[in-house]
């Protein structure tokens, strides 16, 4: 069997799955294959947003929507947090 024939069965076989399956696999190539896809031309902040967008999809899925935004809420939260205090830091030996 060809390469060609082998890459398309894998192809066929992923796709034939369910969505969240599709969604997993799509996620384990982007994670794996991210700095080839880089390395022929792909922005790295394509590959990023991509990958971000399936996890949010799959989390939102698996989780639902509710609990995702808090989820994001919370993590905004205390990365604005971190800032403040770094920045206040800075401040403070500065000064």
């Amino acid at each position: 069997m060809s390469k060609t024939e082998n890459a398309n069965r894998t192809v066929v076989s992923m796709l034939a799955t369910n969505p969240t399956t599709v969604e997993q696999n799509l996620a384990r190539v982007w994670h794996r294959h991210v700095d080839d896809l880089v390395a022929v031309g792909v922005p790295a902040e394509m590959a990023e947003h991509s990958m971000l967008a399936a996890a949010l999809v799959r989390a939102a899925r698996s989780e639902g929507g509710v609990a995702v935004v808090c989820r994001l809420r919370d993590a905004a939260d205390a990365f604005e947090r971190e800032l403040l205090t770094a920045d206040a830091q800075r401040r403070q030996n500065f000064n």
